[in-house]
């Protein structure tokens, strides 16, 4: 059984952190008052690239995971596991992105971002494995 509310919920959260993350990259680079009016690829500007950042880690990591969450849910993967692994990707990358806007270098949010989201792609690896094999999928 496929728990499609779950897929929902966890995909509509993390595409929302993605569009803000890409609204603010928009409104920084050319739309608000004060832009910095750089180009679009141009990091000359510290703070741009800084949120540029933000916006292409986010982007690295959430389609990736969303797919793995959708996969979970097709393979009939628990439903707390799939919650569990929503919730902390969801915690993680907003706390990620959070402390990588906030400054250079090594922040605890960017740290707590980083660990949660690898945690994150273990276990759905791991379930997905799992899942596959108990499922006959791996066998010829």
């Amino acid at each position: 059984m496929v728990h499609w509310h779950v897929c929902t919920a966890g995909g509509g959260a993390l595409h929302r952190a993605a569009h803000t993350c890409s609204s603010r990259t928009e409104t920084l680079r050319r739309r608000a008052p004060g832009a910095l009016k750089v180009p679009s690829g141009d990091v000359s500007n510290p703070e741009f690239a800084r949120v540029q950042r933000v916006q292409q880690n986010a982007v690295e990591d959430v389609p990736v995971l969303v797919i793995a969450l959708v996969l979970s849910a097709m393979l009939a993967a628990p439903v707390w596991l799939i919650h569990a692994a929503g919730s902390v990707l969801v915690i993680s990358r907003l706390g990620h992105a959070f402390g990588l806007a906030s400054k250079d270098g090594f922040s605890p949010g960017r740290a707590f971002g980083t660990l949660g989201t690898l945690l994150v792609y273990l276990a759905l690896a791991a379930a997905l494995l799992l899942r596959a094999f108990d499922a006959g999928i791996g066998s010829a």
